[in-house]
């Protein structure tokens, strides 16, 4: 019979736990930036907004698979054990990404929050059209919290060469307009909030 160790497992797996926790992270890219809220128990979260309206979001599972080569030859290296836990933590971050793209489109369809740019190609105007539906936070110098765009790799390709144009910079001046009133109506929004409370 092997020996088993259980006090070197039970110092070792909230570390490599951590690892992989971090790991998961990393792979998440800028979703891995979002805050993370432990739920001890149940199955589901509830948000409850100020209008009064509740939005319950069913718990996902994100899970993989883990090898380690364990040949009498080889032996048991360290590495192996990170690479294989890294492997784990690349096919849990997609399923987690995956399950935010799903629960994204479903809260924008739901509040009408979606641009059908009906096959046009990406553009400046259709930015700016999303630009002006959002809801953009400001630094206290009055530096806006742009949102991150996600767009297929093809996509990314094309804005990288694309070429500015004359429609680009009259949209570029559209884009300083809203977010001046964007900035405008934060602040005011702000100190209404501040003298109420």
């Amino acid at each position: 019979m092997l020996p088993d160790f259980p006090d070197i497992k039970n110092q070792i797996s909230p570390i490599l736990m951590n690892y992989l926790n971090r790991r998961v992270r990393f792979h998440l890219g800028f979703f891995g930036e979002i805050p993370m809220v432990p739920i001890p128990e149940g199955s589901f979260t509830k948000l409850v907004r100020a209008d009064g309206t509740c939005d319950d979001t069913p718990l996902e599972k994100a899970q993989g698979k883990i090898s380690v080569d364990t040949t009498p030859n080889g032996g048991l290296s360290f590495e192996a054990v990170l690479k294989s836990i890294d492997d784990v933590a690349q096919q849990m971050a997609l399923q987690e990404k995956q399950m935010l793209f799903r629960r994204i489109n479903q809260v924008t369809e739901e509040t009408g929050n979606v641009i059908d740019a009906r096959n046009q190609p990406l553009s400046a105007k259709l930015l700016n059209d999303s630009l002006e539906m959002m809801h953009i936070e400001f630094s206290d110098d009055g530096k806006p919290h742009l949102p991150s765009l996600v767009v297929h790799p093809d996509v990314a390709q094309r804005l990288m060469e694309h070429k500015e144009t004359e429609e680009d910079v009259i949209e570029k001046e559209r884009q300083d307009q809203i977010i001046a009133r964007k900035r405008e109506e934060f602040f005011a929004r702000e100190s209404r909030r501040k003298l109420v409370g």
